[in-house]
């Protein structure tokens, strides 16, 4: 089986992070790499930042994550992300954990890295976000090593990119 690279859509997700990871692999495929690219969420519709909404995105629960797949955590607006709007589901944080232990690489896009704080995978790990946002990651996941002035990180399976276009550079990567 080809790998798969799963786009996690979260509610309020935003396009142009989206956007970044998604181009690189079209333009991927298009030069001969044998994956399947995939865009999921946990409901249907997604909200995106902007007020555009998808509809027919299939359900992350019943993706077959294996070794070699990455999940791509993309990013939602910062206002939700850091309000009490932000409740990810018991299922979606055991979803991702599980994966992660199943050898699939879990990608964190800017402020998607603070899913992975909900689900534990920052925990012992070092890590990174927007620039803007990195003391609200520490605070928040005292745990884990959050690293500053970089583009990204990579610790053990778990990647964390700084912002939309650092996105790009951990697709590339």
């Amino acid at each position: 089986m080809k790998p798969r690279v799963v786009l996690l859509l979260q509610p309020r997700t935003n396009l142009l992070d989206l956007g970044g990871v998604a181009q690189v692999f079209l333009e991927a495929k298009a030069q001969g790499l044998d994956i399947t690219v995939e865009h999921c969420a946990m409901g249907d519709p997604i909200d995106t930042s902007i007020g555009l909404s998808f509809t027919g995105v299939s359900h992350f629960g019943k993706q077959r994550l294996q070794r070699g797949d990455h999940v791509f955590v993309i990013s939602s607006d910062i206002q939700y992300v850091l309000s009490n709007r932000f409740q990810p589901s018991k299922a979606l944080l055991e979803r991702l954990r599980d994966a992660h232990e199943r050898g699939v690489t879990i990608c964190g896009i800017c402020n998607g890295v603070f899913l992975l704080g909900k689900a534990g995978l920052l925990d012992g790990r070092a890590c990174t976000t927007h620039w803007k946002r990195t003391a609200q990651l520490q605070r928040m996941n005292p745990k884990a090593q959050v690293k500053e002035n970089i583009l990204f990180v990579e610790d053990r399976g778990i990647i964390s990119s700084a912002g939309a276009t650092s996105g790009v550079d951990v697709a590339l990567h």
